[in-house]
């Protein structure tokens, strides 16, 4: 039970809640993202039209995923304290790094959503996005997924390594980044990978939250103590 006026309490159950809905929300945001398509702009506006609210909702599941993956973040260094510190400091960063620019990345694609809104001349507004798919700010962004996704590895070894949850817990927050990657190349952006490595990361942080959920706050306060006695 999530108590506001005990320290311990709230940050240990706020953490497990963290770690079921982040990856939920991250999956859901993916799952409904439009289909890619070729990067001219007349046919990426086309397509973003014809996926209006699909992207809507995509982009605020995917704002709120970055929302709830900071306080995830910071538990998961605290429960890696003493061993898995380098892989839990490291993973932390990158992912707080690579939440940054999706956040902004976020900020793009409601632009874009406004941009493909019924009623707007989409032909007016192909020569602002040609110029904005040259700037190279841009692609600066977009290498944030894979920041992000290295964080996700990072985080997963570390969890794997402090013992902090079920060994499996950590193979499979790191085994969705393999995943990912690996069908990415073997087989492109398809349904079939992006579910299978969604899922592993559901499960492994999932396992955590169930760790988190069912031990004492005292034991949540010791944690980094009791991983290396």
């Amino acid at each position: 039970m999530l108590k506001i006026w005990d320290a311990a309490n709230f940050r240990r159950t706020l953490t497990a809640l963290c770690l079921i809905g982040a990856p939920l929300l991250f999956a859901a945001a993916e799952l409904l993202s439009p289909p890619q398509v070729d990067n001219n702009p007349n046919v990426m506006l086309a397509n973003l039209a014809q996926y209006h609210d699909r992207q809507y909702i995509s982009t605020l599941l995917g704002i709120g995923a970055a929302i709830l993956f900071i306080p995830l973040v910071f538990g998961l260094i605290h429960m890696l304290s003493e061993r898995g510190v380098v892989f839990g400091h490291l993973g932390g960063g990158l992912i707080l790094l690579g939440n940054m620019t999706s956040t902004v990345l976020s900020g793009l694609n409601l632009a874009l959503w406004a941009m493909s809104a019924p009623g707007v001349d989409r032909t007016a507004m192909a020569a602002p996005l040609a110029q904005l798919g040259q700037n190279p700010v841009l692609a600066l962004l977009i290498t944030g997924h894979d920041i992000f996704a290295l964080g996700i590895l990072l985080l997963g070894i570390g969890v794997w390594r402090a013992r902090v949850a079920p060994g499996w817990a950590g193979i499979c927050i790191a085994l969705a980044v393999i995943v990912d990657v690996a069908g990415g190349v073997a087989f492109g952006d398809t349904m079939i990978t992006s579910v299978l490595s969604d899922a592993l990361l559901i499960v492994g942080f999932g396992s955590v939250a169930w760790e988190l959920l069912t031990v004492s706050d005292e034991k949540w306060e010791q944690m980094a103590e009791v991983q290396t006695a």
